[in-house]
């Protein structure tokens, strides 16, 4: 009867209290905060709200951020000198081969059979500032066909009378002989010249 009546001086909170100060067991308090409201230094720091949380487990990571810095793209670059833009390599200035050269040359005299002298013309316009040998088989090709033109249209005010029927044929003929002996000559990388012919274009 004493111990209950000195039991019940004391809450049950304080038995409780009492019984683990006795048993050895001591709160571990170092979560909680300081008396300043600081928390204890051997805490870890609290987790960044703005920060990716960590993958669960079996879960990939994040992809790592590539940081190194990404070529120039669009195939533009500054030239060394003065920083000038400098596109893709345009064909307009580089030299044609040799084959290149005897095929335009070739198809300048062979065009004019059925382009008169249009084909020829815009050969030369194209590739005489990137192949001599090109622009002087133009050159000749055209002035050829302007004296083939001029004598398709002779024929053609003389077609009432029969010379005009008769100059018409002979004047095809000889331009399609000749152009075909022009073009052979300039595939083989040989100059030619017309048995008659004017140089209208120098």
């Amino acid at each position: 009867m004493r111990f209950l009546r000195a039991t019940s001086r004391y809450s049950p909170l304080d038995i409780v209290q009492a019984f683990r100060k006795n048993s050895g067991v001591v709160e571990n308090d170092s979560n909680k905060p300081n008396e300043d409201g600081a928390s204890d230094p051997q805490s870890p720091p609290p987790y960044p709200s703005d920060a990716t949380p960590p993958p669960y487990p079996g879960e990939p990571g994040p992809s790592p951020v590539d940081s190194s810095p990404s070529a120039p793209t669009g195939g533009s670059t500054n030239s060394g000198n003065g920083g000038g833009f400098s596109g893709g390599a345009s064909g307009a200035g580089v030299p044609l081969s040799d084959g290149d050269s005897k095929m335009w040359a070739m198809l300048a005299h062979l065009l004019g059979i059925v382009g008169a002298f249009v084909a020829p013309l815009v050969i030369m316009l194209v590739f005489s500032p990137r192949s001599a040998f090109v622009e002087k088989h133009a050159k000749e090709a055209l002035n050829f066909q302007i004296i083939v033109t001029i004598a398709f249209l002779v024929s053609m005010v003389l077609s009432g009378a029969c010379i005009g029927f008769f100059m018409f044929i002979g004047v095809f003929i000889a331009n399609l002989v000749l152009c075909i002996i022009a073009g052979l000559e300039a595939n083989k990388g040989n100059d030619y010249k017309y048995p008659f012919n004017y140089a209208f274009v120098k």
